[in-house]
């Protein structure tokens, strides 16, 4: 099977799609008669197996954008096809996907979080004001999922489940495939990592930390009322000042940190004892994936894909999401736990996340399509 995937962000890795762009176009696990190409409009170095399509338009265009990156995207595939004639078309974002939906019947698209689904439901945005831009990409991903004749790739059972009830829909219509994280992540030695942990140490990575539960942590760490290492990474340097008021008077040691590259996490990783995430939403996680591979226990709140992400292993430290109390028991059980929570058990958690298995699973899912 000939895969042509396109994505917008490819060469610049900073969200869970990129990556699993990047883990495809790299990836020396295909077996059979499997080929993968890549189409982007990212900034990318020539390469045999990615193309490029170029976005350029006048600025007055700028609010049908979408519509236009929709035509691009399709007009530049069906140009590749003359000379790589794959077997199916997939998106990273079954938004941009709709227009090749309709027009190549071998089009699927995946979804990888509930943004256009629940567009009226955001508590720290314009709570259920009409933005009609949202609207009409809520309106476009429906009936994608509605009309789409191949299996629309979801990231967990939950958001499969949220796209079911939302889009009404069957829940025939999807495929879950988990996000998967790089072998050489999995293969770390976590019995070493364990001996350089930083004691009393918490790492918080998100960029949009408010509807990450921040707050939340900030309250349940005064609960706590220790001494506590906390590194933030993610939200932009306007917001600073704010954060660092919700520890005044605490005995917090904050290192407040912008966005950090992929490398620079995962180092961080290595040297924090817990990774927390008290979502009030969460697709899936692939970050806990990671940050377990870095030996470090997980509290997250129980609530979307998290907990497929930790599975039911000691590692992870779940509790009801909006509850600050909770969170502080949760905290102190993973910063006070023995390390022999970083054990077998996980490694074989881990490995079924692994890169090989998702490109893999993404060809099944594509080979047998029943609805195509």
């Amino acid at each position: 099977m000939r895969v042509l995937f396109c994505t917008n962000a490819f060469s610049t890795v900073s969200n869970g799609p990129a990556k699993f762009a990047a883990i495809l176009a790299s990836t020396k696990h295909l077996s059979g008669n499997r080929e993968i190409r890549i189409l982007t409009e990212d900034s990318i170095e020539s390469q045999g197996n990615v193309y490029q399509v170029k976005l350029k338009y006048p600025a007055f265009f700028q609010p049908f954008s979408q519509f236009i990156r929709m035509y691009q995207y399709h007009r530049v595939a069906m140009q590749i096809r003359k000379n790589y004639p794959f077997d199916v078309l997939v998106y990273n974002n079954a938004l941009v996907g709709f227009l090749s939906m309709l027009l190549f019947r071998g089009t699927t698209g995946m979804i990888n979080d509930y943004t256009n689904a629940t567009w009226n439901e955001d508590p720290f945005g314009k709570s259920g004001e009409k933005n009609l831009k949202r609207r009409v990409f809520f309106e476009v991903e429906k009936w994608f999922c509605r009309l789409s004749r191949r299996k629309i790739i979801t990231n967990s059972q939950y958001l499969s489940s949220v796209l079911t009830a939302t889009y009404g829909v069957d829940s025939s219509r999807f495929s879950v495939l988990h996000k998967g994280i790089e072998e050489k992540l999995i293969a770390q030695n976590r019995q070493e990592l364990l001996q350089n942990k930083i004691s009393n140490s918490v790492l918080f990575v998100k960029t949009n930390y408010l509807l990450a539960g921040f707050s939340d942590l900030a309250d349940a760490l005064k609960i706590l009322d220790k001494e506590i290492r906390l590194t933030v990474i993610g939200p932009a340097e306007s917001n600073h000042n704010s954060i660092r008021e919700m520890f005044h008077g605490s005995k917090v040691q904050l290192d407040l940190r912008a966005h950090q590259n992929q490398d620079k996490v995962f180092e961080l990783m290595k040297s924090h004892r817990v990774f927390c995430l008290p979502s009030y939403k969460e697709a899936f996680g692939v970050a806990i994936l990671e940050a377990l591979s870095c030996a470090c226990r997980v509290v997250a709140s129980r609530t979307g894909g998290i907990p497929e992400a930790t599975g039911n292993g000691p590692w992870g430290f779940l509790f009801s999401p909006g509850n600050p109390g909770e969170l502080a028991i949760s905290l102190e059980q993973a910063l006070c736990s023995s390390d022999e929570v970083i054990n077998e058990p996980l490694e074989q958690h881990l490995l079924g996340f692994a890169e090989s298995r998702l490109v893999n699973r993404f060809f099944e899912i594509l080979e047998n399509d029943e609805s195509k």
